[in-house]
């Protein structure tokens, strides 16, 4: 070490002796300052000593010193830039101003020192704020770098925020006249660095007379407090100062920021729109398809998608109500659609559900399919009583109540046992084999009736069912039946005759009143009674059943009944007393009949 003081001290001599000689062969004047200044370099002293060395020529700097976040040059501000004793050179001598290396060693400005550009997609491990990176050079070739490595981990953006300090300015001052000095602050990294101060300490011997811009002076130590310096961006310090006596002297200059380390994340959202479709309208029993289209129109992939679809009870598909897909993952504006084919099993609206998942999405929609039916509503109208032997004519009528037309409509009736066909309207056919009456109607539209007619006749008494029948396509079919009674009918005849006419006053006749059924049922309780006039008297009778004769009217007992074409016979003898136009009155009742039947036999008698 003490090799390296006598060094030291040598190398000050020598350059004072070598200033002095220059001195007293120049000129007085101090030579004006060129445009590009030469830098005046910071040196704190080490461990006490000064190194001294010579000036660079100009228009070069000297050195750059690139700083770290919160980092002050060795010592800190405290430190004190009077060169030793041994050093300094008399008051008497002008020396050149001369500044000392920090350690001896100087970081010049490299462009290439620059960081590279931040890339896009920047790895996302943590890095430490406290890394440090300084570059370093020395005169000799040798160039020695030293890392403080960051926090263990991966590292893919390194971002090193640092700022430059350069002196520039007039190498000799004169005693007593202003010279003015350059600090130029730079940053020297791709990304801002904040909270920038500088702050200069002015050795002993230098006063300041102004500073641009305007500095705070506390202790002999002048601060500017710079703010954020964007990346390479530069600003100028301007110090004039005033040496009242002759001597080497070292401005010390530090500065400190706030560095930052940028990470660009670039932020893509993905995003699921689902749109379920299908038709308004289905025919119950028709097969319709639902489709549901699931959309990414976000700017990132929709990982692991899915799809969930509930059918309503009313449709079925032959995975049954509830399905699940799986989508796999959607890129950006990708589209994919899935059809579900159903049937229709009920009428009414059907609401059905789609819900579609993604890593982190969710959303759904619904589709409402109105299943709509035909419907045939049958009726028949005809008489609920007939009589035996008589016609009837029924009216069939059909219509679709429904939403939806009814396609190939037919309408039947079954003739029943007591009946026998006529005919038929509306291009009707009969089937005498079955008995079966038919109709095409065709296809009926919602709303839409038509009617039919068969006319038919009773050949059998009792209670027939009139079987009638609406079928069309997708199994439809309506049922209705109407019982008719059919009854026959007595129709009780009576005749009375006279066989003599005229007849003279003494003389005898007969009457013969006759009781015939000409109707389909048999008549029961028929009972005849005879007025005899007053021009005749009564003789004798004869009939079926026995009779008797009272006040003038003979009266038969009531034959019990009297069955279809049959016939009953009664005689009555009478004989003529007085002359005149003598009326004979039958009279006949029976259980059927609501009124008696009567007839009069008018019979002349006259007298010679």
């Amino acid at each position: 070490m003490r090799k390296l003081y006598l060094l030291a001290g040598l190398a000050v001599v020598g350059l004072g002796l070598a200033g002095w000689a220059t001195l007293s062969n120049a000129q007085p004047v101090i030579p004006p300052v060129p445009d590009d200044p030469l830098p005046l370099i910071p040196v704190p002293p080490a461990k006490g000593e000064a190194v001294s060395k010579p000036l660079p020529p100009p228009g070069k700097p000297e050195a750059e010193l690139i700083h770290q976040p919160e980092t002050a040059p060795p010592g800190g501000p405290d430190l004190a830039p009077t060169l030793p004793a041994a050093a300094a050179t008399p008051a008497s001598r002008q020396l050149p101003l001369s500044l000392p290396a920090p350690d001896a060693i100087k970081t010049p400005a490299d462009p290439g020192l620059n960081l590279p550009p931040i890339p896009q997609l920047p790895d996302s491990s943590p890095k430490s704020e406290h890394a440090v990176e300084k570059r370093v050079e020395a005169d000799a070739p040798a160039t020695v770098t030293a890392q403080v490595a960051p926090l263990s981990g991966p590292r893919s953006n390194k971002q090193e925020p640092s700022v430059a300090l350069e002196w520039a300015g007039p190498p000799l001052a004169k005693v007593g006249q202003p010279a003015e000095y350059f600090l130029l602050v730079r940053s020297t990294c791709s990304i801002p660095v904040q909270k920038v101060t500088v702050q200069v300490r002015l050795p002993q011997g230098m006063n300041l007379q102004s500073s641009e811009p305007k500095a705070e002076t506390s202790s002999g130590v002048l601060l500017w407090d710079v703010g954020t310096l964007a990346a390479r961006e530069e600003k100028r310090l301007s110090m004039k100062v005033i040496c009242p006596a002759r001597g080497e002297l070292a401005c010390q200059a530090w500065v400190t920021f706030t560095g930052s380390s940028i990470l660009p994340v670039q932020v893509r959202e993905p995003k699921l729109v689902i749109k379920s479709s299908g038709p308004d309208k289905a025919i119950l029993g028709d097969t319709t398809s639902l489709v549901f289209a699931v959309a990414n129109p976000g700017d990132c992939a929709a990982e692991k998608a899915r799809i969930s679809v509930t059918l309503a009870p009313g449709l079925e598909s032959a995975r049954g109500n509830k399905l699940s897909y799986d989508l796999g993952d959607l890129q950006p504006g990708e589209t994919r659609t899935l059809q579900v084919p159903c049937a229709t099993k009920a009428a009414g609206e059907q609401r059905c559900e789609a819900i579609v998942e993604a890593e982190g999405l969710k959303t759904g929609d619904t589709v409402t399919v109105n299943v709509i039916q035909p419907r045939l509503d049958v009726e028949v109208h005809g008489p609920k009583l007939r009589y035996l032997e008589r016609r009837a004519v029924y009216a069939i009528k059909v219509s679709n109540p429904g939403e939806a037309a009814a396609a190939n409509v037919f309408v039947t009736h079954l003739v029943p046992e007591g009946f026998k066909f006529v005919s038929a309207d509306n291009s009707g056919s009969h089937e005498a084999g079955v008995r079966l009456v038919k109709w095409f109607i065709g296809d009926l539209a919602p709303g839409q009736s038509k009617e039919v007619k068969v006319e038919l006749q009773t050949v059998a008494v009792g209670e027939h069912t009139h079987k009638v029948v609406a079928s069309g396509g997708r199994t439809m079919r309506s049922e209705k039946e109407l019982v008719t009674r059919v009854e026959g009918q007595s129709e009780v005849m009576l005749e009375v005759t006279d066989l003599d006419d005229p007849i003279e006053v003494g003389g005898e006749t007969a009457y013969e009143v006759k009781v015939s059924n000409t109707g389909s049922k048999t008549e029961t309780k028929l009972q005849v009674i005879c007025t005899i006039p007053s021009q005749l008297e009564f003789k004798s009778a004869s009939g079926p059943i026995p009779f008797r004769y009272a006040g003038g009217e003979v009266v038969f007992e009531a034959v019990p009944e009297l069955a279809p074409h049959g016939e009953l016979v009664f005689k009555v003898m009478v004989k003529a007393k007085a002359k005149g136009d003598a009326r004979f009155r039958a009279r006949l009742t029976s259980t059927n009949l609501t009124e008696p039947v009567e007839k009069v036999e008018s019979t002349h008698v006259y007298e010679e």
